[in-house]
């Protein structure tokens, strides 16, 4: 049996006021919009870390990058925007701490 393997999006979201459960149910519903239940299952998105400033870390399945990033474009809001893939939790938390307010 193979070892599941993640990547870590950084993403800003625009409202930062946002709890880390409405984020991740934005994102849920997004997915399954346009993937469906195997689209869903392929990324199994959670929202691992959350500053102040509205950056979070979301962890989703390797396998599943794509179906995610793609599946954010369904937001008429465009309250998500991704800023950074990493493939450690330190490394994400750290450019999320780092980001200055450009964007």
């Amino acid at each position: 049996m193979r070892d599941v393997k993640h990547r870590y999006v950084v993403v800003r979201v625009k409202d930062s006021s946002k709890s880390p459960e409405e984020i991740e149910g934005l994102v849920t519903s997004l997915i399954l919009q346009l993937f469906g239940v195997d689209g869903l299952s392929r990324v199994l998105p959670k929202v691992v870390y959350r500053n102040d400033r509205g950056i979070s870390v979301i962890r989703v399945r390797r396998e599943g990058l794509k179906i995610f990033r793609a599946s954010l474009t369904l937001d008429r809001s465009s309250s998500i925007y991704v800023m950074k893939t990493t493939g450690t939790l330190r490394k994400a938390s750290r450019i999320a701490d780092s980001w200055r307010d450009e964007v």
